[in-house]
């Protein structure tokens, strides 16, 4: 024989309430660690832009020494080429100078 027990209402408020508590403290639970989760994405982000801000330093540095170099270069080539211009030139006047003297 099934024996049926009867609930009161007291009852079915005290099962539905350890029920809500026991949801209630597993959502807590999944909010928290979904905190640690965004917690931890955040800070690995923090050190990613740390590297890229200290690259982006390290990147300008770089090509300020470039530039420094590139201008260095073109002041070594404009004095060669002034010096081959007036080789040429000393050149051009011995020759006629030779020719008319």
């Amino acid at each position: 024989m099934e024996t049926k027990k009867e609930m009161s209402i007291e009852d079915l408020a005290k099962l539905m309430n350890a029920g809500f508590e026991k949801s209630a403290q597993q959502t807590d639970e999944k909010i928290e660690n979904l905190a640690r989760i965004v917690q931890d994405s955040l800070l690995k982000m923090d050190t990613g832009f740390k590297e890229v801000r200290t690259d982006i330093k390290e990147l300008k540095d770089e090509v300020t020494e470039l530039k420094a170099t590139t201008d260095r270069i073109e002041g070594t080539i404009i004095q060669k080429a002034d010096k081959i211009d007036l080789n040429t030139l000393d050149y051009r006047v011995e020759k006629l100078e030779e020719k008319y003297a």
